[in-house]
């Protein structure tokens, strides 16, 4: 927060926003005051999305607009099959995600928050060349830039090794903190599952949505 504020300065932003830090869940904001909102791959982390919502629906004003970016899975995920239970875990380990929810869920919890959906789309699906999986899956023939084969190398089985050797090492002598090395392999697992999961198409971070406050949900409620 203070970094961001000393930027906001920088650049003569400082009377024109504000940072607060505060639970999404409970946000330390008055409610019916914000025209619109965001989350870009934050919510993935609440641990019930039909509160964090609700909690989005509150601040804005009547008429407002929520946008975001969500991490889903899609309707070509089996809960039967266990190569997709192996690939979800791994998600939900790696990530240190709460739950996993379904696109259906997704906008369920929208609905029950009070929103009206105005549009929704994965934009996972499409006809970009290189895949959104791309910098973690360390595939060379995704490769464009010269920057791209350090991505590829730091995605690869050998960059993969590199990096929980080095933190292993640098933990081991004290010049970054303990656990380090053992955080660093979740987010190999997570990051292996990641890709494996937009091979097959069974889970996107790409779900977009845009939705609208008409009224005051909580009033209803009661």
């Amino acid at each position: 927060i203070s970094r961001a504020r000393r930027y906001a300065v920088v650049h003569g932003l400082q009377s024109k926003q504000d940072f607060v830090q505060g639970d999404f869940m409970n946000m330390p904001l008055e409610s019916n005051t914000f025209d619109a909102c965001y989350a870009i791959e934050a919510t993935p982390h609440a641990s019930s999305l039909k509160g964090v919502y609700a909690e989005a629906f509150r601040v804005l004003k009547p008429g407002g607009v929520f946008a975001c970016y969500e991490w889903v899975l899609t309707d070509k995920y089996d809960p039967n099959n266990p190569e997709h239970q192996r690939i979800a875990k791994g998600i939900q380990l790696g990530c240190s995600l709460v739950n996993l929810v379904t696109r259906q869920e997704c906008l369920d919890a929208l609905k029950y928050a009070g929103f009206e959906i105005l549009e929704h789309e994965d934009r996972a699906v499409n006809d970009d060349a290189v895949p959104w999986y791309y910098p973690l899956s360390g595939e060379l023939r995704y490769a464009r830039t010269p920057w791209d084969y350090f991505t590829v190398f730091r995605s690869s089985t050998y960059g993969r090794m590199m990096t929980n050797t080095m933190c292993a090492a640098l933990e081991k002598v004290g010049l970054i903190a303990s656990g380090s090395a053992q955080v660093a392999k979740f987010l190999d697992i997570g990051a292996t599952s990641l890709a494996e999961s937009g091979k097959l198409g069974i889970y996107t971070p790409m779900f977009f949505f845009v939705a609208r406050k008409l009224g005051d949900r909580r009033s209803e409620l009661q």
